[in-house]
């Protein structure tokens, strides 16, 4: 080929890349505006603390208790911004739909980091497309939390660090830590590539070493002086509550769910996680994960050898990949669905990585080997952000509709919000509402809530963990009778698979509450059908 014809061609492939990537970017943009309003029933905790703040109340869970229970005040603070600003609009609305900025962010800052990585602009787009097409990330994504906010912030810090922008790249890591505190991992990476990275002069190097600390620790340090003085401690409730611990997981729990959760997307272009065959065969998942694993592996070592890693951006990609999952092995959190974005972003950033420069090895020695590996990689994204529209439009659905209507864990949130406006119309400004999860139930109702979980109650933490007799597993959130006793609350409201064993065959529970009324799951979930509201006994005559 001669080089104007190589040219042409090199120019046309990196303008049909760009292009899939910007229409990838539009079906985004639909689907964040075409989907019901169902965020994760955690997301109403931060809403609350943005619309206290909003409306002039404080940043504060309950008026006049200064505790912060969330554990991402970059991102409640966003909220009450444009909460502010749109109060025509409900804030879980906002949330969702605003949400589609940091998606866009992320998708763009992916695109940036794998053209460093893979060195093709058209690759990279292609690349950065399909993965920001998948269902997954997508349906995350309007979970209405803060996984995006967060993505966004670390791909866009490893590019800045690779780009030899180390003050921004310190900015971007360290704000990442007001939006999860696992921020101050990518705090320690962008700081160990510098020091890894070219030797400035001395006068420079001390000026940027100066507004690099500034920006790894400028926005937790100021977080930390207006925490002590509003609410005594920088420690958010919610990591309280969380150590005592809310769930008495057994050792390697979080590791186990994300090994399952790596096989899968190793594994979706073969039979994607969304289709029933995703729970056949678990050894063939494993050995797929294997193979992607030693491929990607084996392009780290030749690039490594010969192209000098350490001035790109894969190493502290692998690094802070690697770091977040030994994060989740040592705190064994139970990991929510929340958790995945990032891991699953840096984990393909890292395999598209390793395998194309692996197809780029061979293609110098096999051209048909190396395209040959490409082309799989690509099929394999390809099937996977290609296929779920495609079996939705053949089925006759909206090929952007998630049926998100469809999940009954998300959907618990309306009867939540049916008891909490209930309560509203039926109970006194001044009742207290106890219950095991204060998402949705906390956001629509306008008066005080005692959190059995302690997230933003902290006279609920001693009483964690909750026996084991009176939960219903390890991973459930249970109401403590103890906790029930110690601060008899006016109404009690949970789902009777949180309260069945501490609270429904308690006697002393039985004599001073009566159940009043009951509101009906959308679907049964967790071997409940409903949420049961109950009044302490001397408050019967309310309901009268």
């Amino acid at each position: 080929m001669r080089p104007a014809q190589s040219n042409r061609s090199s120019q046309f492939l990196r303008y049909a890349g760009l292009a899939f990537f910007v229409l990838a970017l539009l079906y985004g943009v639909v689907i964040h505006f075409t989907n019901p309003v169902v965020p994760e029933d955690d997301g109403f905790i931060s809403y609350r603390y943005a619309a206290n703040l909003a409306a002039g109340k404080g940043l504060v869970y309950n008026p006049g208790e200064h505790v912060f229970g969330a554990s991402n005040p970059l991102y409640v603070f966003w909220l009450a911004l444009v909460g502010s600003e749109a109060r025509s609009n409900s804030l879980p609305d906002l949330a969702v739909r605003l949400n589609v900025i940091f998606w866009l962010a992320a998708a763009v800052g992916t695109f940036f980091l794998l053209r460093r990585l893979i060195c093709s602009v058209a690759l990279a787009a292609l690349f950065a497309g399909l993965v920001f097409m998948r269902n997954d990330l997508l349906y995350a994504s309007l979970a209405g939390m803060e996984s995006f906010l967060f993505v966004a912030l670390l791909v866009w810090s490893l590019w800045a660090l690779s780009a030899r922008r180390p003050v921004l790249s310190a900015l971007l890591a360290g704000l990442s830590v007001m939006v999860r505190p696992e921020g101050v991992l990518p705090c320690a990476v962008v700081l160990a590539g510098w020091l890894a990275g070219s030797k400035p002069q001395a006068t420079s190097r001390k000026r940027q070493t100066v507004l690099l600390l500034a920006g790894l620790l400028g926005p937790g340090i100021i977080w930390a002086v207006f925490a002590f003085a509003y609410y005594g401690s920088p420690v958010y409730q919610s990591i309280v509550a969380k150590a005592r611990p809310l769930y008495p997981l057994p050792f390697g729990h979080a590791l186990v769910r994300i090994v399952r959760h790596l096989e899968l997307w190793a594994t979706s272009g073969l039979a994607p996680y969304w289709s029933r065959a995703a729970g056949m065969l678990p050894p063939v998942r494993t050995i797929v994960t294997l193979l992607v694993l030693a491929l990607a592996g084996t392009g780290f070592g030749l690039r490594r050898r010969l192209l000098r890693l350490r001035r790109s951006a894969a190493l502290p990609a692998l690094v802070l990949f690697i770091l977040l999952v030994l994060f989740y092995f040592i705190t064994n959190p139970l990991v929510f669905d929340w958790y995945y974005p990032v891991l699953e972003v840096l984990w393909f950033a890292v395999l598209i990585a390793g395998i194309m420069w692996l197809a780029s090895w061979l293609r110098h020695r096999s051209r048909a080997a190396g395209v040959a590996l490409a082309g799989l990689l690509i099929a394999f994204f390809a099937y996977s952000a290609i296929a779920p529209p495609l079996v939705r439009l053949s089925s006759g659905a909206g090929i952007t509709d998630l049926d998100i209507e469809s999940d009954d864990v998300r959907m618990r949130i309306a009867a939540y919000q049916e008891a909490a406006e209930w309560l509203n119309q039926t109970v006194p400004p001044g009742w207290t509402v106890a219950g095991p999860e204060i998402g949705a139930l906390g956001f629509y109702y306008h008066g005080r809530i005692l959190d059995a979980c302690a997230l933003v109650s902290p006279e609920a933490t001693r009483f964690l963990p909750v026996p084991a007799a009176q939960r219903n597993g390890p991973e459930a959130g249970a109401i403590s009778r103890e906790l029930v006793r110690a601060e008899h609350p006016d109404v009690v409201a949970t789902m009777p698979g949180f309260a069945y064993r501490s609270l429904y065959d308690d006697e002393w529970f039985q004599t001073n509450y009566v159940p009043v009324k009951q509101f009906d799951l959308p679907y049964e979930l967790w071997g409940s059908k409903t949420v049961d509201v109950f009044f302490r006994r001397d408050h019967v005559r309310v309901e009268e």
